[in-house]
């Protein structure tokens, strides 16, 4: 009989001995069905608040905005390069080139875009598309009227790039205008970290992100329902520049506000006498929603209450105003017998010019903030107040008979978004003397 030697025996003993702290660990590692469900609900837990914190949909917004901040810096770079070459053929001025083709052409033929759905214009303006063969052409045929070959080192761009979705119903595709002479590129962001780049480019777009040589081009912006320079100088009219054509009229019982050069932009502005003047703007359907902001550039040493610098209400149901009380500016929603109002505890009736803004956001409960120079000055949450803009607006005055402002307004605007802080910042900073 063949005797196992020693150390036969204790290799045996060890091989048991793990064998049985492996068959206890696979005893202890077990799970009930208790402690499975349990971990499945903690999974399921982690995992929406990794959804919740990663944001998926931001996310591949992000990207799509990461591809349109890159493709307008190359077709900035490149037209830069072209101009530094020597060449001075920039398209056609007074025309909006975009980036969505009309389906409806063929191959080499240009439209207005009538079918497409694009914002209105200002008169005598116009839109241009190509067809969908040539949209990312080079050569001069693309949505960019610029022939790129003309450049001795050869085009800088292979292709046109166009915006990731590049739909006229989303709102996102990119634009071109020029006045012969300088350019202004366009493109508009999705998602809320790209805003930031909109709100400093330095143009009065805020929710577009514009760059070129001249960011004063494009001649609407996004969500803008009215937008009066006053810069007409003569006449009874006030032209809106929007392309929503909310023209006013100025009026008065006697005299109508006064035409006043050399303004805070050395522009004209209107001059109103606190006794009967106004601007009557009718009543503009598209002034109807929930969201709006309205802003006003002013200058006035006037210590008279209750002086209107924009509203848009009727004698009987007031709606949203903005108002100058004593130096102090107020924003209010009346509805009814209901109102909601804020006020600044500083005043603005110094003698300089000032940009207000007092901003509605109906999606956070009525909430209602107002703005002086781009900063907030008061801010009031949860109005709850029900409210519709669908009766007459005005500037300088409630009617014709009350509430009339005194001193000097130029540039103002009416949108149907309620503004953010950055963007009320950047049309300060892209307009302040």
């Amino acid at each position: 009989m063949v005797v196992p030697s020693k150390m036969f025996l204790n290799k045996l003993a060890d091989l048991r001995s793990r064998r049985n702290i492996f068959m206890r660990w696979r005893e202890a590692d077990s799970f009930t069905l208790i402690e499975l469900l349990i971990v499945i609900a903690i999974i399921g837990i982690l995992a929406a608040t990794v959804v919740l914190v990663l944001n998926p949909q931001q996310m591949i917004a992000q990207g799509r905005d990461s591809t349109r901040l890159q493709d307008i810096k190359e077709l900035n770079s490149a037209i830069g390069e072209y101009m530094a070459n020597g060449n001075t053929a920039l398209g056609t001025a007074d025309v909006v080139y975009v980036s969505v083709p009309d389906p409806t052409l063929a191959s080499g033929a240009t439209s207005t875009c009538s079918s497409l759905g694009l914002p209105a214009l200002p008169s005598g303006w116009t839109y241009n598309c190509v067809s969908t063969t040539t949209l990312q052409e080079t050569n001069g045929s693309g949505w960019l009227p610029i022939k790129f070959q003309n450049v001795t080192t050869g085009s800088p761009l292979p292709v046109l790039p166009v915006d990731p979705v590049n739909t006229t119903s989303s709102g996102e595709y990119y634009t071109y205008a020029t006045n012969g002479t300088y350019y202004e590129l366009t493109a508009r962001f999705e998602s809320n970290n790209y805003q930031a780049y909109a709100a400093a480019d330095g143009g009065p777009d805020p929710s577009a992100y514009e760059v070129g040589t001249n960011l004063t081009l494009t001649p609407f912006i996004h969500g803008m329902v009215a937008y009066w320079p006053l810069t007409e100088g003569t006449g009874l009219t006030a032209y809106d520049n929007s392309g929503w054509g909310n023209n006013g009229t100025l009026s008065a019982t006697t005299d109508t506000p006064v035409w006043t050069g050399n303004c805070f932009d050395t522009k004209t502005c209107l001059t109103f006498d606190g006794l009967d003047d106004y601007v009557d703007f009718g009543t503009p359907a598209n002034f109807d929603n929930l969201n709006a902001t309205f802003i006003a550039w002013i200058n006035t040493s006037n210590t008279s209450q209750d002086m209107r610098i924009l509203v848009n209400q009727a004698t009987s149901t007031h709606n949203f105003l903005m108002i100058m009380n004593s130096g102090n500016i107020v924003a209010a929603t009346v509805q009814g017998s209901t109102t909601q109002w804020e006020q600044t505890q500083n005043t603005y009736n110094d003698g300089k010019w000032h940009m207000v803004a007092a901003v509605r956001n109906g999606d956070n409960a009525g909430s209602l903030q107002i703005y002086v120079d781009g900063q907030v000055a008061a801010l009031t949450t949860n109005t709850g107040n029900s409210w519709s803009m669908s009766d007459t607006a005005k500037m300088g005055a409630k009617s014709s008979s009350q509430f009339f402002y005194g001193g000097e307004i130029s540039k103002s605007y009416v949108f149907d978004t309620a503004l953010t802080a950055a963007q009320v910042q950047a049309i300060y900073n892209a307009e302040k003397p």
